[in-house]
């Protein structure tokens, strides 16, 4: 058998070891050239998106040139299907910035769905469109923060957990609607058993926030109080360094439903709130010695309490001692009831 000579077959091997080179080189290029395929396929998904046979960006400069109110609204049904559909952060800015010419408390009816149109296009964007909306509560726009905040009240509750120190950094607001709407959207997570972690992990920024509120001197603030005092009694013993404002605003409050949503949340703070003890007795006292009536033609539906000698079925009113006691409305709490429980809880019974 013939010998091979050693010059071919140096060059058979070389050969071969370039082959392998040129496989493994086109594969890698192979896979780089599909790879590089599809983000261009997710880039140009994003890109050839049509509402109406119009992209993204010409809806936007339709929303800001076009003053009719239908187009507006059809704009806004337009972000509110790119916003869903990869747009979430751009289409939140826009709408955002498109309410700078609205207030949401206006009762133009035009004005009134435009409004709803642009709420329900950022609940349809949901959670993606919360950076955005964290953002517009700074502006210093009124109607841009107002807005968001509304917003911020149409998301899920789960979704609202993730703001909540943003939403307390709002309570400085200047504009008494905003800082309402961020009482309403804490009380509204409070109230939410199974996400009510979201308030008790930020107990400490929000006790001193609430005490500012009531600390508020603008009478347009006077339901932002209400709010913030039923908001410290969700806080339960969390709200004890609320105790010295709850009792100035406790003798600065004449009567109304404010008056015993006080006794009510020094109660639920309970007995770190001794210091209370001596001011509700000074003022309550009589309501600690009163008894529930047990006169069967008082009217139905009144809650009534009284002393035997100056109770009359059905007054909707009464007198003990030199105190005219308001019936109250089983709608609302019965205030000598209220006295009595929130002693009782102070005192640790």
């Amino acid at each position: 058998m013939r010998s091979i000579p050693s010059s071919v077959l140096r060059r058979a091997v070389i050969l071969g070891t370039l082959a392998l080179m040129l496989s493994s080189i086109q594969g890698q290029a192979a896979s780089e050239y599909k790879l590089s395929l599809r983000i261009t396929d997710a880039s140009t998904d994003r890109q050839t998106l049509r509402y109406g046979g119009r992209d993204f960006d010409a809806w936007c400069i339709e929303l800001r040139t076009e003053l009719k109110p239908a187009v507006r609204i059809e704009g806004l049904k337009a972000l509110s299907a790119f916003g869903a559909n990869g747009y979430a952060k751009e289409a939140t800015a826009a709408i955002c910035k498109l309410m700078r010419g609205y207030d949401v408390r206006s009762e133009n009816k035009d004005d009134t769905l435009i409004v709803a149109t642009a709420l329900d296009a950022i609940k349809k964007i949901g959670a993606e469109s919360l950076p955005e909306l964290k953002t517009a509560l700074k502006n210093d726009k009124r109607n841009i923060r107002r807005f968001a905040v509304k917003a911020l009240l149409s998301l899920e509750k789960e979704t609202q957990t993730a703001i909540v120190l943003d939403v307390v950094a709002a309570l400085g607001d200047a504009d008494w609607y905003v800082n309402y709407r961020c009482l309403d959207l804490l009380q509204g997570i409070e109230k939410t058993p199974e996400i009510r972690k979201g308030i008790k992990a930020h107990v400490r920024q929000i006790v001193p926030a609430l005490v500012n509120v009531l600390k508020a001197t603008d009478r347009r603030n006077e339901d932002c109080q209400f709010q913030a005092i039923v908001l410290l009694g969700m806080c339960g013993p969390d709200g004890k360094n609320a105790v010295p404002a709850l009792i100035k605003t406790l003798n600065e409050t004449a009567e109304g439903r404010r008056l015993g949503e006080i006794v009510f949340t020094l109660g639920e703070i309970g007995p770190t709130a001794k210091d209370a003890l001596p001011v509700l007795k000074a003022r309550f006292g009589e309501y600690l010695n009163l008894r529930p009536s047990s006169e069967k033609t008082a009217k139905p539906g009144w809650f009534s309490w009284s002393k035997p000698a100056t109770f009359e079925p059905g007054d909707p009113i009464m007198t003990v001692g030199n105190t005219t006691v308001r019936i109250i409305n089983p709608n609302e709490r019965p205030l000598p009831q209220t006295v009595k429980d929130a002693v009782k809880k102070i005192e640790g019974k």
